[in-house]
């Protein structure tokens, strides 16, 4: 895996559920991105989709701070977190 294809996937299934969580208020979480791509990272290594040296020296993507999951993605995001609430 690449670090591109991991970032691709960070996006599409980590990052629409951080929005509806931690930014629901409009305003960008940076410390809760970069904690999540770090836990994404360390699962990948963990579960042997990355190499050690990748996890070691894969520092975070551009545009983790500024980039927004796709409205799809966010739609699907907030209904499974009202589903919770039910």
């Amino acid at each position: 895996m690449t670090k591109q294809e991991a970032y691709q996937e960070w996006r599409e299934y980590y990052l629409p559920e951080l929005q509806v969580r931690s930014e629901a208020g409009g305003l960008l979480d940076k410390p809760a991105r970069r904690e999540s791509w770090n836990s994404y990272t360390d699962w990948l290594c963990r579960d042997k989709r990355i190499t050690e040296r990748q996890y070691n020296t894969w520092g975070h993507p551009r545009g983790l701070e500024t980039v927004s999951a796709t409205p799809r993605a966010l739609i699907l995001a907030a209904m499974a977190a009202e589903r919770e609430r039910w």
